[in-house]
């Protein structure tokens, strides 16, 4: 999602977040307790999350995880809104339209920007409406 402004947007909260805008903050636990998982939070589908978040909120007091640190919630009503996300693994992709669909829902971002082009690294342009939907319905970008 870089060279847009909700790139900037989700760069700031994720910094605000989890302190880093690094590769490694999108397995970031609340409390930075990912180490004591089993497995990178990146590495599960969005339904295993949903589900072991019950016994997050138990180990370590909130259930808010990735780089923009969603809570339990949050990702539920995603996951019913966007429809059959729940068996997508939780990656940085993944993350990063959850959180420009917040974006969007919470009115900080236009329709007319919603449309705005990204680049990926072979210098194709894909809209960032078409990315969410890809990953939602799980096409490989």
């Amino acid at each position: 999602m870089d060279r847009t402004g909700a790139a900037i947007l989700l760069n700031f909260i994720a910094q605000t977040e989890v302190g880093n805008t690094e590769c490694a903050s999108y397995d970031v636990i609340y409390g930075h307790n990912q180490g004591k998982l089993p497995n990178l939070i990146t590495s599960m589908k969005l339904g295993e999350l949903i589900d072991a978040r019950t016994s997050f909120i138990k180990r370590f007091k909130l259930s808010a995880s990735g780089r923009h640190q969603f809570l339990r919630a949050t990702l539920q009503g995603l996951a019913q809104e966007l429809g059959s996300c729940g068996t997508q693994v939780f990656d940085a992709d993944l993350q990063d339209c959850l959180g420009y669909h917040l974006l969007i829902r919470r009115g900080q971002v236009t329709s007319t920007f919603s449309n705005a082009q990204l680049w990926d690294n072979t210098g194709a342009s894909i809209s960032i409406v078409q990315l969410l939907q890809a990953r939602v319905d799980g096409v490989e970008d």
